[in-house]
């Protein structure tokens, strides 16, 4: 069995995830230990732990100790199996990670899968939703994937409870991507949204963002959507030929809207 070291590098959860990932793929046994040792609060959260119980799921696995706050856990793979899988966090822990844990082994299923996922869409701590289906995703069907994703509606943090699906056909084998320079830019936009917030915090915020950027006033869009509890977000979009980036900003207490552009903007 593969020992893997959970507190090399950075000592976070994406050791966790690549090394779920591709066990599933190569059908490798593993036990991993001091697991995110050089995080605040060690031990896996609740997404971490959703991403082993979605492997699991998805393999029929062996796993023995993977509980919340634990350390080190083995893992051992079975075969990867087509379905219809539901994912729920439980908090505002990333669904995107999940997503990207468990892809890579259905697209080599020997059938379709329509996975579930609840819990956060939009956090400070990984990539968005946003970001997945516009700048991830896009790429990933360039070499050759077939998936397509639905939000039904965004979580953000505290509160959590966004939800979204995603059907995934297999894929015989990915062709290499080839980026060799971004390509001229197609479309720029500005995306503010706002839940259980004044709609006038999202304005002010396209508003700062357009001043800054010097983009013009069609580039901005504000909205209000259904969420559990509060929730604000900016994201800038820049359109390219061969790629598109994907910058975000996120509202929280006492940070001005003004303040929540500008760190969108510097990124």
């Amino acid at each position: 069995m593969l020992i893997l070291d959970g507190g090399y590098g950075e000592g976070g959860g994406q050791i966790v995830r690549t090394a779920l990932a591709l066990s599933m793929i190569t059908g490798t046994p593993f036990r991993i230990e001091n697991v995110r040792a050089k995080r605040k609060t060690p031990g896996l959260l609740r997404q971490h732990l959703t991403c082993v119980r979605a492997a699991e799921a998805i393999t029929q696995a062996k796993v023995t100790g993977a509980e919340l706050g634990a350390a080190d856990f083995t893992f051992e793979p079975g075969p990867i199996r087509a379905g219809q899988y539901e994912f729920a966090i439980g908090s505002a822990g990333s669904t995107s990670l999940v997503f990207q844990t468990i892809f890579p082994a259905l697209l080599s299923a020997d059938a379709r899968s329509r996975v579930s996922f609840s819990g956060g869409t939009h956090n400070k701590s990984a990539p968005s939703f946003d970001y997945l289906d516009h700048a991830f995703l896009p790429l990933v069907r360039r070499m050759g994937a077939n998936v397509a994703t639905t939000l039904r509606k965004p979580g953000f943090y505290p509160a959590g409870g966004g939800s979204w699906y995603a059907d995934i056909v297999p894929t015989g084998t990915l062709t290499p991507l080839v980026l060799e320079d971004a390509g001229v830019v197609t479309r720029r936009a500005i995306v503010a949204d706002v839940a259980n917030i004044g709609i006038d915090v999202a304005k002010r915020e396209a508003k700062m963002a357009a001043a800054m950027l010097s983009w013009p006033d069609d580039s901005m869009q504000w909205r209000t959507v259904k969420a559990d509890g509060q929730g604000n977000v900016i994201a800038l979009y820049i359109a390219h030929e061969h790629v598109c980036e994907v910058f975000t900003g996120f509202g929280a207490r006492n940070v001005s809207a003004e303040a929540v552009a500008a760190s969108a903007v510097d990124e």
